[in-house]
């Protein structure tokens, strides 16, 4: 939580009614992914080769390149809200 509040995703309030808040409604899930996860950790290589990119790719590079690209750019056009919003409708479940 001192991650996401530290860059200004989250902010909190402290009393007996107090609580952490999103600082605006289109949070989107890779802003929180990168935070708490860093932003290098999806972008990096499937086993762990530092050395691998599109010009010396790992053996599994072109196998999963596109899908990683994929996931990113869903990840990055879905908003909190949106998953709220999907939850609330039944459409997804998200067990606490």
């Amino acid at each position: 939580m001192q991650q996401l509040a530290k860059r200004h995703i989250i902010s909190s309030t402290k009393s007996p009614k107090g609580g952490f808040y999103l600082n605006k409604n289109n949070t989107t899930i890779i802003d929180i992914v990168n935070v708490i996860v860093g932003e290098e950790r999806l972008q990096s290589c499937l086993l762990a080769l530092k050395e691998c990119n599109s010009t010396n790719p790992c053996a599994l590079h072109h196998l999963i390149f596109n899908e990683k690209q994929i996931i990113q750019e869903n990840l990055a056009k879905t908003t909190l809200e949106e998953l709220s919003r999907h939850i609330k409708e039944g459409r997804s479940v998200l067990s606490l």
